[in-house]
């Protein structure tokens, strides 16, 4: 019975919560044995201790906003990465912006970090990393020349991953 007793309980708080009728809730016993509750005290009822309701702020996206400071180096005048400072889903792939003035040269392709380590690489204007870890991160766009060097890159963005939660 004690779990059929908590699942009550916890219907009860959510209810109140979200309808905000009941500031106190009375636990007592019907003549059968079961649980009640309600927000009228009775001559038999204890007060429940309800616990606060565990919450997460919301996360609303940035998203086609450059986030990195426009770098300029060995013939281009702008490097920069477009991407949401919260990823709101890292299991979910993540769709970077790149933007790179004058036009990449031929001979040339980027190289897209993520904490130092490469994620992908190319001419396109865009990028997909497909999962992260949670928690923060650093991304950085490298241009590299046509001997794998690298000839410059854009300045790092910090970026922080959430994870949709396993305990619903």
């Amino acid at each position: 019975m004690p779990d059929k007793t908590k699942i009550i309980a916890c219907c009860l708080v959510l209810s109140a919560g979200s309808i905000g009728i009941a500031d106190t809730v009375y636990q007592s016993t019907d003549k059968n044995g079961n649980p009640v509750f309600t927000d009228q005290p009775q001559p038999s009822s204890k007060p429940v201790e309800l616990k606060p309701t565990n919450t997460t702020p919301g996360v609303t996206p940035v998203t086609g906003q450059p986030q990195s400071e426009a770098t300029r180096f060995s013939g281009y005048s702008t490097v920069q990465l477009a991407v949401p400072s919260s990823i709101p889903n890292g299991l979910a792939p993540t769709t970077i912006g790149i933007s790179i003035q004058p036009q990449l040269q031929p001979e040339h392709h980027w190289e897209l970090l993520l904490d130092g380590q490469l994620q992908a690489e190319g001419q396109a204007a865009s990028a997909t990393i497909e999962q992260m870890a949670r928690g923060d991160h650093q991304l950085q766009l490298q241009i590299i020349d046509r001997n794998g060097n690298p000839i410059g890159s854009s300045g790092p963005i910090n970026i922080f991953v959430y994870w949709p939660s396993k305990n619903r």
